[in-house]
């Protein structure tokens, strides 16, 4: 039998059809420390800085306004998307202003002919936050922007703004007055 060390008890560990409920303990415990520790890495990889943002011409497909952004924004990307002839190198954003959420997409050559609708993300400085792995931590992404919107110096006259840099990472754009 294998003897395991955890928190500096010998613990025995047997097969995976083992019926010791230590082992079992040991299992779940292993298995919370794993979640925690991504959990916190991922925290830690939120560094936070304020750059100063240059306004940006967008397409835009805007959600339900009323209903949550988490409900929006799948659908509104889903729209945006669709007409696009690729996603290959384009810039994506989503920006969130007066309870509305638009998916939008940077101006490129050959979006001229478009029909979606056109708008221009505002310039100024952002307070930015770094969310890596932004799929696997969706649920931190409404926690960060409620950080963001409750702080002091939060500009209501501009938008909150997603920026999806990679499939890997997200950066959350705060307005700053």
């Amino acid at each position: 039998m294998a003897v395991a060390v955890f928190l500096g008890m010998d613990v025995p560990i047997r097969s995976a059809l083992g019926r010791d409920r230590r082992a079992i303990w040991v299992k779940r415990v292993l298995r919370w420390s794993a979640t925690l520790c991504r959990n916190f890495q991922a925290l830690l990889a939120m560094k936070e800085t304020v750059i100063e943002l240059k306004p940006i011409p967008v397409l835009y497909v805007a959600g339900e306004q009323g209903r949550p952004y988490g409900e929006q924004a799948p659908k509104a990307f889903a729209s945006l998307e669709a007409p696009l002839a690729t996603l290959k190198g384009r810039h994506f954003y989503g920006v969130v202003q007066n309870g509305e959420y638009r998916a939008c997409v940077a101006i490129a050559p050959g979006d001229e002919t478009s029909i979606l609708a056109r708008g221009t993300l505002p310039g100024g400085r952002y307070r930015r936050i770094r969310i890596a792995d932004w799929k696997a931590h969706r649920d931190q992404i409404g926690a960060v922007a409620a950080d963001l919107l409750a702080r002091g110096d939060f500009d209501p006259h501009r938008p909150l703004i997603e920026f999806y840099r990679s499939q890997r990472e997200l950066y959350m754009l705060a307005p700053v007055a």
